[in-house]
């Protein structure tokens, strides 16, 4: 299970959380489940959780969304 929080405080500020554990069969590990994407004027992040590659494969489509010049 991924927990992810997201807050936006008074001042304008964003605060993005995730959890880092992940698991496989019986074995336990630590990843990077948070994936800022930062390019200019645009920042956001992206949480996944699930299966590794689906989301592996997704978040570098999401983040060529983010950043298309429109």
């Amino acid at each position: 299970m991924t927990i992810a929080a997201g807050f936006v405080c008074n001042d304008g500020g964003i605060v993005l959380a995730a959890d880092t554990k992940e698991t496989y069969a019986d074995d336990h590990t630590y990843v990077r489940k948070l994936e800022i994407v930062k390019e200019g004027d645009c920042v956001g992040g992206i949480v996944g959780s699930g299966e590794a590659y689906p989301i592996d494969y997704i978040v570098p489509q999401i983040k060529r969304v983010m950043l298309k010049p429109w």
